[in-house]
């Protein structure tokens, strides 16, 4: 592995200098859905391999991996530029979690303090492996900012991919949902060492053994879900049975049942004033009267 990231931090240095004239695929994975606009500004904040994690994470969530930015084969090279923030912005990434080594570089927490990007530095030499802590703290920056993290360390596989496997697992712990990782869906997030693997393995198991109740998250109130967002979090068999142990459709008629139960046992007032507001002439709004007494 050591290797392949010696020969793609050269590649990268070529491609910055003689640009490939049919765009070709820098490594990048998992983002075609945003097309090569969402790449190229990926990459010109140094961002290489970035992509959108989203299995096993839930909707409304936004968790990202990449490379630390400008990396060429060495975590020292990582470095904020305004390419970078404007990437930030324009993707929505709020917060960064860096297992770069030197994560903890004053130009690093200078640069993404004064852009107003939330940093949870938590250094980790290449080809080691995370702490429990390591773990515990990722996760709970990661409930604080659930709408727009990004993980990083050097390259963006072994450590990022320990992180991101890590952050995977207490999502679904949070939702109640059975653990059944093995190597191979390590592997799928570029885990690189047997002993990444195996601080997986035992956070796996810490989490087992844990009563759901005690996973700390909760939705983030900075972005709650909106109607089809709820309704896939409520009733998504996707990734198993979900919480009501129904089919996926008839659950989502009765979630849409119970939004009108609800609004009937207070009033309508609201959904009728929110119509004539939208839909009626401002004369006419005015006049408006309710249509249930």
């Amino acid at each position: 592995m050591f290797i392949q990231k010696a020969f793609v931090a050269l590649v990268g240095v070529a491609a910055a200098v003689h640009a490939l004239p049919n765009g070709a695929d820098k490594a990048e994975r998992g983002v075609e859905q945003y097309g090569p606009v969402f790449r190229r500004g990926a990459e010109e904040g140094g961002l290489y391999r970035f992509e959108i994690v989203k299995e096993y994470i839930a909707p409304g969530d936004l968790l990202a991996r990449s490379s630390a930015p400008y990396y060429h084969g060495s975590d020292s090279d990582q470095k904020i530029t305004d390419e970078t923030i404007a990437f930030f912005k324009e993707s929505g990434i709020t917060h960064v979690i860096s297992l770069n080594s030197q994560a903890n570089a004053e130009d690093m927490k200078t640069a993404l303090a004064t852009a107003g990007i939330a940093y949870t530095p938590r250094p980790v030499e290449d080809f080691h492996t995370l702490t429990p802590e390591d773990f515990q703290k990722g996760w709970e920056s990661f409930v604080q900012h659930r709408n727009g993290t990004l993980v990083w360390c050097g390259y963006g596989h072994g450590r990022t991919g320990t992180m991101v496997s890590g952050l995977q697992m207490q999502a679904q712990h949070e939702r109640g949902e059975s653990l059944e990782w093995t190597a191979g869906d390590y592997g799928k997030n570029h885990v690189e060492t047997p002993e990444q693997e195996a601080a997986l393995d035992a956070l796996q198991q810490r989490l087992r053994d844990a009563p759901v109740s005690a996973a700390p998250a909760q939705p983030s109130a900075s972005k709650p879900l909106g109607p089809k967002e709820m309704e896939t979090a409520l009733c998504s068999t996707s990734a198993g049975q979900n919480k009501y142990n129904m089919e996926e459709d008839e659950c989502r008629r009765q979630v849409a049942q119970c939004v009108f139960e609800i609004v009937q046992a207070t009033n309508f007032d609201p959904v009728i004033a929110c119509m004539d507001k939208k839909f009626l002439p401002a004369a006419t709004t005015a006049a408006a009267r309710p249509i249930f007494t």
